[in-house]
């Protein structure tokens, strides 16, 4: 593309992710009826029926109409549910009260925290560096502003699933790109408004299929000049697969297909020709790979252990599909151990386990296979829920049987690109399933950095039976006006940028970062010092039933919290947070002197919600089962004035 087109499509790239952002902000902070955004995160027939409507109408919009309003209306379509999550104050896995983090999402957040105080990362965020540099640079950026984090993190989603729905849109029509919409919506509600790695690793996923799609399904320009749409293609899916791990066998089948393609195509000689595209997509993929182990050694320290979780799976694998976490459960003297040694003497016990007992390798593989065909709660499309268990089966089957079908429509078409690169892509998942177990996670989340293979494949029946229809529907159908098309330059960009500010965001925090200094103050005899800082969206306010300030974060029902807590995963919790009866100030954070997490119980009229650092006196909680050491229960809470 000449450099002026370019450069104008790159600023109206740049218009519109921010007016998108923007608007995103703009709607996240008006409050609308809980109902509607808890409808669009948990239920399955009412958004259902709507998407099928608005997919219809708004993908079809002709021109700049339709180039204006299509993302906006994907990111409404993403933010609705965060929306009712803030609403309503509810709880979930990753989400406590609405917008404070919990489980794994607590951990990825005090990481980011513990990083721009100047410390390390804990092992969890040291195996996902880009879901590290990103927490961090975005708070960073926001001064700690959990809810502003929360909204790009959100940006970031609904951008890619807009431009990988345009492309799809491009080849195969409007049915094919809505059913594919709808299924990266299914899976992308229940972690809209967390911090967990899902969000990127789909954004990048999402991102690569673009790249990838637009090399199967040549331009006009030529097949030659399309060919260097693998290059952002496979790097991207590296950084995807290295963001949210997932299945990596995808990766080397795709680069011996590229290869495989290159040498049919020039020969099997020693000329750049032949080896310039492999090449270059293996130097994108080290690339990525290399930036990956500089943010590592930026963030967790050039000692920290990485790939803990292939490990871990590996171990249950060879145990006979057992626990996840059973490795350091067996072993606990693994967590002594640190950086490469930490791996090898993991491979060690794995290898011992395999020579005393060949046979549970199998035992793991069909425990896992079964799960993935046959697991509500686990398995493949396991995410499509919201309705009755009868209901949510017979979606599931459908989805089964459209990709079914989907797989064999790859087959009757005459695209050989198309054909080998779905079928490649789906290989590779398919043989990576015993080491990204679906045992080990609820709704198939190993597998969000490749989701958009399950979307593709019923999405690609859907255009197949539309091509089915008689004449008559077709030509009803060539009355509408043409919808636009999406041309794969933003996408290079939007991944070029954020790959840019991943990078330089962990050296930026490295270089700048301090720990915030605190006064010498004290406690009264009895209690202990707590030094907190405290931002939008990292604290909830439990009020009564009748507080007419009830319906939006921060404030929250305390009946309805006491029911929706029960939601978490640790059942410890619930005997405390069921005590409850007064209006209550729940603040969550890091200790600023400790570096620990910490969730502080104060009464409500201690607490003003002024941002920045509180200075908090009282005591933490005697004799605490587990995973319950981090409550402190406050008699006193002082605003330092330090921002």
């Amino acid at each position: 593309m000449p450099t002026k087109p370019l450069l104008k499509t790159l600023l109206k790239s740049l218009g519109a992710a921010l007016l998108v952002t923007a608007l995103a902000l703009l709607f996240l902070n008006t409050p609308i009826p809980r109902q509607i955004g808890l409808s669009a995160r948990y239920d399955l027939f009412i958004p259902l029926a709507l998407l099928i409507v608005f997919n219809a109408l708004v993908l079809n919009l002709p021109g700049m109409l339709g180039q204006l309003l299509g993302p906006v209306y994907v990111m409404l379509l993403f933010a609705l549910p965060l929306s009712g999550l803030w609403a309503s104050g509810t709880s979930e896995q990753y989400v406590m009260a609405g917008t404070i983090p919990n489980s794994d999402a607590m951990l990825y957040y005090i990481d980011a925290l513990r990083f721009l105080e100047g410390g390390y990362v804990t092992q969890i965020s040291g195996d996902k560096p880009f879901t590290t540099a990103l927490n961090a640079g975005l708070l960073g950026a926001a001064h700690y502003n959990l809810l502003i984090t929360l909204a790009v993190i959100l940006v970031l989603a609904a951008l890619p699933a807009y431009l990988a729905t345009r492309e799809l849109q491009r080849t195969h029509g409007t049915g094919a790109a809505s059913v594919f919409l709808i299924i990266i919506l299914l899976f992308a509600r229940r972690f809209t408004g967390t911090l967990m790695a899902e969000n990127l690793g789909l954004c990048f996923g999402l991102l690569a299929f673009v790249f990838l799609w637009r090399y199967a399904n040549p331009g006009p320009a030529g097949a030659e000049r399309q060919a260097g749409w693998l290059v952002p293609g496979m790097g991207v899916l590296t950084l995807a697969l290295l963001t949210r791990l997932g299945p990596f066998f995808i990766l080397p089948l795709l680069l011996l297909w590229i290869t495989g393609t290159s040498v049919r195509t020039y020969g099997l000689k020693w000329s750049w020709q032949t080896w310039k595209v492999p090449l270059l997509v293996l130097a994108a993929m080290l690339l990525v790979s290399g930036i990956s182990r500089v943010i590592i050694n930026l963030s967790a320290g050039p000692d920290a252990v990485t790939s803990t979780q292939f490990t871990i799976h590996l171990y249950s694998l060879v145990s006979g599909g057992q626990y996840w976490g059973l490795l350091e459960t067996d072993h606990p003297e693994l967590m002594q151990l640190t950086g490469n040694a930490y791996i090898i003497k993991a491979l060690q016990i794995c290898w011992s386990v395999f020579a005393q007992h060949p046979a549970g390798v199998l035992e793991g593989i069909g425990r896992n296979y079964a799960t993935y065909f046959g697991d509500p709660m686990r398995g493949e499309y396991s995410y499509i829920d919201g309705a009755s268990d009868p209901v949510n089966q017979a979606a599931r089957l459908a989805c089964f049987l459209l990709a079914g079908a989907g797989l064999a429509f790859l087959f009757l078409r005459r695209s050989r690109p198309i054909r080998w690169l779905v079928a490649l892509c789906f290989a590779g998942m398919f043989l990576s399933i015993p080491l990204v177990p679906p045992i080990s996670t609820y709704k198939l989340r190993l597998m969000a950095a490749t989701l958009w293979i399950q979307a593709l494949l019923p999405a690609l029946a859907v255009s197949w039976l539309v091509s089915l229809l008689p004449e008559r529907v077709k030509k009803w159908q060539a009355r509408f006006p043409a919808f636009p098309e999406v041309s794969a330059w933003p996408a290079a960009f939007f991944a070029l940028l954020l790959l840019a500010a991943l990078t330089v965001a962990p050296l930026a925090v490295r270089l700048t970062a301090r720990a915030t200094p605190l006064p010498q103050a004290a406690c009264p005899a009895g209690e202990q010092t707590v030094f907190l800082r405290t931002a939008p969206g990292t604290y909830g306010e439990l009020v009564s039933q009748d507080d007419p300030r009830q319906g939006w974060q921060p404030y929250i029902r305390l009946a309805y919290f006491k029911i929706k807590v029960h939601n978490l995963g640790e059942m410890t919790l619930f005997p405390t947070f069921e005590a409850l009866e007064q209006p209550t100030a729940l603040l969550e954070g890091m200790d600023l002197v400790t570096h620990q997490e910490i969730l502080v119980f104060a009464p409500a009229e201690l607490y003003s919600q002024k941002p920045g650092v509180v200075l908090v006196c009282g005591n933490y909680r005697k004799d605490p089962p587990p995973y319950t050491e981090d409550m402190f229960f406050a008699r006193s809470v002082q605003d330092l004035n330090i921002p």
